[in-house]
């Protein structure tokens, strides 16, 4: 197999970062893979290695792109969303055998409408991005569901080149050592904009609030979305989560949650989620408590490796209630949960679900 990650597809970044999605979905999985596997896997920085314009971009440095991804078997990258690189894309895949693959991780069709990222995404987008969907013969994704909603959506296209290649994690990358609080109990979250409604309408902040003022000894972080629910602004601490992921990283190590916030609005946008909040908290040494919906309800055994509640403030509050003031219960949950995801869950021992589902489009019948 001879595999090629291109990130940035859309353009390359002139200081050659890679999105935090570019990290999870591919950079750190073909890492893991190299260790493994006797394959060829290289990394390149967008289909063009230097950001250009359609009109920039001569003939003969089209044919050296063309002559270049023509000795991989795959070229794996995160959303085709230009233009001009997707119909690239779509010529090169015609005169060379490699296989172009798409790798889509959210249902982007169904955005909530309080989501502020969908003020930045019009109709005309959306019908482009749709099209993009249908167009490429071939596509990983990360769950069943959003595998389900992408097949419904390629009506000519076989079902079976959606390949699911589950979020798996990386546990040398993420790495925390977990923390002594001491009387102190710390309630984090992490996430970003796409997360607005999860905060905003599950009632979890309302019950937070109150929690707080019952138990002073409570503190709060956020990163990445700020809430301001009248919370005491001095145990709430707010930390942006725009960084690279060598920053994330470093950040993550050093998050000291006892308790781990994972709200989910049941919609057909967040039903397509995967369970990354709960792998990221348990190798965080925090105790999970997210909604008993989508793919917590799926993964996480309430009361064993995980706090599973309903979207009600008596259910939230409850829920809070129990794990501040069971510090047992909270060690019992963080340690099945962190063993489960290591077992389960991280790249180290589940790269073949990586491997195997890239060799399954290799094995595709030609779309």
């Amino acid at each position: 197999m001879k595999l090629l990650a291109s990130y940035n597809l859309t353009e390359a970044r002139k200081d050659n970062t890679i999105s935090p999605v570019e990290v999870w979905r591919i950079h750190n999985p073909i890492n893991e893979l190299k260790k493994h596997l006797d394959w060829t896997v290289d990394e390149t920085t967008g289909i063009f290695p230097e950001a250009k314009k359609a009109k920039d971009v001569t003939d003969k440095e089209m044919l050296e792109r063309i002559k270049y991804f023509s000795k991989y078997d795959l070229v794996w990258g995160s959303y085709y969303t230009n233009p001009f690189i997707h119909s690239f894309t779509m010529i090169a895949q015609e005169k060379i055998k490699t296989r172009f693959v798409m790798d889509c991780d959210d249902n982007i069709f169904e955005i909530d409408p309080l989501n502020p990222i969908h003020v930045a995404i019009d109709k005309k987008y959306l019908e482009f991005m749709k099209g993009i969907a249908i167009d490429y013969k071939y596509i990983t994704t990360t769950t069943e569901p959003l595998a389900e909603v992408l097949r419904e959506m390629r009506t000519y296209r076989p079902k079976d080149s959606v390949v699911v290649i589950p979020n798996l994690i990386s546990t040398e990358s993420y790495h925390n050592p977990g923390y002594d609080n001491g009387d102190d109990i710390v309630i984090g979250y992490t996430g970003g904009s796409s997360h607005y409604a999860d905060l905003h309408k599950t009632n979890m902040a309302e019950a937070l609030r109150d929690i707080m003022h019952e138990y002073k000894n409570v503190k709060v972080k956020f990163v990445g979305m700020y809430l301001d629910k009248y919370l005491p602004k001095a145990r709430y601490e707010y930390m942006d989560g725009k960084r690279g992921h060598e920053e994330w990283h470093k950040l993550f190590s050093e998050l000291n949650f006892d308790i781990g916030l994972a709200p989910l609005e049941d919609t057909p946008f967040t039903r397509c989620k995967s369970n990354i909040k709960w792998q990221e908290y348990s190798l965080m040494n925090a105790a999970f408590l997210g909604s008993n919906n989508g793919p917590y309800k799926d993964t996480v055994k309430h009361g064993t490796d995980g706090w599973l509640v309903d979207n009600t403030y008596d259910s939230w509050y409850n829920g809070f209630k129990v794990l501040v003031e069971n510090a047992v219960l909270r060690k019992k949950i963080r340690d099945n949960a962190k063993k489960r995801v290591i077992e389960e869950f991280s790249l180290e021992k589940n790269y073949k679900k990586v491997q195997e589902g890239l060799e399954k489009i290799t094995k595709l019948k030609e779309v």
